[in-house]
């Protein structure tokens, strides 16, 4: 893990950006795409997607409604939430994913935790570009079963959804495996057992920034 002095990074605007998030007070949360529509066009359950709490990247804030960022395609879906139906917090984290550069880095309350190469898709199978955030977070190891990984709302461009949705982008470390011994993915992104561990310590709605 490389730690260079904040003088010679060049994602330092990610060191003082503030986001907010919202997190489900509620079983389920009613999603509008419009303020002005008078049922909700999607339902999402809480906890959610797995275990943890059902929470969203915040982009605006209306009087009576939030504008979240939606975990569905197509990528960058905002859809609105009643201000009273959720909680909101603010922090200052952000994942950035170089695919030209091939470096990745976690930043937290203004200090680089961490800055390391990485393996992402193939040519057949891409890592996605673009603007994501942390939803899940699995850190299991019980009954000889270790299943820790870091999922995010991108979705495989490539691979077509099975009768559990559709399939999602994930952080996970060297040793786990992807049905494969080779390092590039089918979409997911490969880093050292470290970065995951620091990883899983993100809290949930942490931007994603994809780009290359």
């Amino acid at each position: 893990i490389r730690r260079p002095p904040r003088s010679t990074l060049s994602s330092s605007s990610a060191a003082s950006d503030v986001y907010k998030r919202q997190t489900a007070i509620h079983s389920t949360l009613e999603v509008f795409r419009k303020q002005a529509d008078s049922e909700a066009r999607w339902i999402l359950s809480n906890p959610g997607p797995f275990e943890g709490d059902r929470v969203l990247l915040v982009r605006n804030i209306d009087e009576d409604w939030v504008q979240v960022s939606m975990p569905i395609r197509p990528h960058g879906t905002n859809a609105w939430v009643k201000r009273d139906s959720v909680s909101l917090t603010e922090h200052k984290s952000k994942v950035i994913l170089d695919k030209y550069s091939g470096l990745l880095e976690g930043w937290m309350n203004g200090e680089l935790i961490f800055k390391e190469s990485f393996y992402s898709g193939s040519d057949e199978h891409p890592t996605p570009l673009g603007d994501f955030y942390i939803n899940e977070i699995q850190d299991v190891t019980a009954d000889n079963l270790n299943v820790r990984l870091v999922g995010i709302t991108a979705f495989s461009t490539t691979i077509d959804p099975t009768t559990e949705g559709d399939p999602a982008i994930a952080f996970f470390a060297h040793e786990s495996s992807e049905g494969s011994d080779e390092l590039s993915t089918r979409g997911c992104i490969r880093v050292s057992e470290k970065v995951l561990e620091f990883l899983v310590d993100f809290p949930l709605g942490t931007p994603v920034q994809i780009v290359g």
